[in-house]
């Protein structure tokens, strides 16, 4: 009998902790997320509000203005939260302990407060009890530990996913059908159009966090910072999915190893333009991994750029976005992001089997300057780069303006958000 009894109190416990995707794992989050909603509106007031932003990969840190704006009030304390990312137990060369301090470092040296979560006995992420957080802030829907999963800290916080990227491709799995989206109190998406849309996409029978289009932070980061020097930088940015990384092939964005060279050569040969290298986090650790380039190809090619430009490896890259004149790009995360300069976009686009756009940004896409192949590549680089035509400006700006990508408001509606949801009874 007691035998019994163990494996159904096992059994028990191992349902209400797994990651399970059913109704009654969507009631039991609602339980827990009611519960915590109602804790916070009897302290709202009368403590400040801890509110954790989890950060795996400060490449991906696209919340800055939020951060600032919190700060700035009465009601809320802001804290960056960092552990490590998947590829920091793979690198080869730092260990996790040292990529921890760098990226407590990125944030403590903006005066910010941070806190590194994890613990290397347990391998497991600790919020301190004096730092536990009340609302949590997720950049990504994936490389999230075991705790602090949303369906983990449901009874205790309010959870909320911001991406690091604006909607881009018609990815509905990627972008709507994560665990992390099934498990989040809250969704935040550019815009009202974004949240029918994926209303019409998401499946029964989970529990899918409220969406909520309150605009973006990344919008707020970029128009906000303004920096006054005009220097017309153009701007490379190639990524890291070509098809050896063994991504699926819908993902292989990466056009580097058939444009990469031809590129850089332009820019040797254009050495009036000021240029900025900005790859892909990714990129050099993969052309090392695949063994598609050696080590000294690598640094070759990093250094090059580094003589005739700007190399920047950095994810405070707003004052290049705003300073220059032109994007080249293979990135999808960049599209839409880069977007919001109303500068003209030059992509890279060899694969055919690449994802189509979201539908809702199809006219903004269509004003990109597409090359498919590298003579295409040549005239287009021509035309826009030296000769400095644009002829697609006017459309780009009217779908600038149609989808929000002008506005700066996103931070100041998701705390006015909090604000009404903790205040109300």
């Amino acid at each position: 009998m007691l035998a019994l009894k163990s494996v159904l109190k096992s059994i028990f416990l191992k349902f209400i902790h797994q990651d399970f995707h059913g109704s009654w794992f969507a009631l039991l989050l609602r339980f827990k997320y009611e519960r915590t909603l109602s804790r916070l509106r009897k302290i709202y007031g009368r403590r400040k509000i801890v509110v954790g932003f989890c950060v795996s990969e400060i490449s991906k840190w696209k919340s800055q203005f939020l951060y600032d704006c919190l700060a700035k009030t009465n009601n809320y304390r802001p804290i960056i939260f960092v552990y490590p990312s998947l590829l920091d137990f793979g690198h080869k060369e730092f260990t996790v302990e040292a990529l921890l301090e760098e990226k407590s470092g990125f944030f403590a040296d903006k005066g910010m407060d941070v806190v590194n979560v994890w613990d290397s006995v347990s391998n497991q992420c600790v919020f301190p009890e004096e730092s536990r957080p009340d609302i949590v802030f997720y950049q990504q829907p994936w490389d999230i530990p075991p705790f602090p999963s949303p369906s983990k800290i449901a009874g205790g916080a309010l959870t909320f996913y911001i991406p690091y990227y604006l909607i881009n491709n018609f990815n509905i799995e990627l972008e709507l059908r994560q665990l992390l989206h099934r498990q989040v109190f809250g969704h935040i998406v550019q815009n009202e159009e974004v949240v029918s849309f994926f209303e019409s996409k998401q499946k029964r029978n989970n529990y899918g966090g409220r969406l909520l289009g309150l605009g973006h932070t990344i919008v707020d980061n970029l128009t906000t910072r303004i920096f006054p020097e005009e220097l017309d930088y153009v701007i490379y940015a190639p990524h890291f999915s070509f098809p050896a990384t063994g991504v699926d092939r819908y993902l292989v964005y990466s056009t580097f190893l058939d444009n990469g060279k031809i590129i850089l050569e332009f820019a040797k040969q254009h050495s009036n333009i000021k240029w900025v290298f900005k790859p892909h986090p990714r990129l050099k650790f993969e052309l090392k991994h695949t063994g598609i380039w050696s080590d000294e190809e690598i640094d070759y090619y990093y250094s090059e750029w580094a003589r005739i430009g700007t190399v920047c490896e950095t994810p405070d890259y707003i004052e290049h976005f705003q300073k220059s004149s032109a994007m080249i790009t293979d990135c999808g995360s960049f599209l839409t992001e880069y977007s919001c300069m109303d500068k003209p976009l030059i992509r890279l686009y060899y694969h055919k089997d690449n994802l189509p756009p979201n539908p809702i940004l199809e006219k903004l896409y269509s004003t990109f300057y597409y090359a498919h192949n590298n003579d295409e590549l040549m005239a287009i680089l021509d035309m826009v780069i030296c000769q400095h035509q644009d002829p697609h400006q006017a459309d780009r700006n009217n779908e600038i303006v149609r989808l929000g990508l002008n506005r700066s408001d996103a931070s100041e509606r998701i705390i006015n958000y909090i604000d009404s949801l903790l205040s109300s009874k």
